[in-house]
């Protein structure tokens, strides 16, 4: 099986459209283990904690973590929802990618 890192925006000023992007993520983490892969995703991972110890929910607060996580995936996978293309955080995961020669695999919504 291969590990994957599962990589969204996340950031937004209405809580309403980042608790949408979470419950997206785990959707899509389901679909890619139901197709063999054992993905990581750092909203599914981390949102609830960080909301419950409130925790900062800023990319350049995760930066270490994140980095260090899909140092060890064997992909990315990227999905496109609203805001991917804006979004610091997706955009350091793909820099860290093509760093790491790794594959990149776009989800369309």
């Amino acid at each position: 099986m291969t590990l994957t890192y599962l990589a969204c925006p996340y950031s937004h000023p209405d809580p309403e459209v980042m608790a949408e992007r979470v419950r997206k993520a785990d959707a899509y983490a389901v679909i890619l283990l139901e197709q063999g892969f054992v993905p990581y995703s750092p909203l599914s991972h981390w949102h609830r904690a960080a909301q419950a110890h409130n925790l900062p929910t800023n990319a350049n607060h995760w930066i270490k973590a994140n980095r260090k996580m899909l140092m060890q995936c064997d992909s990315l996978h990227v999905i496109k929802l609203d805001g991917w293309r804006d979004s610091p955080g997706v955009a350091m995961e793909i820099s860290w990618a093509h760093e790491f020669e790794m594959p990149i695999h776009w989800i369309e919504t």
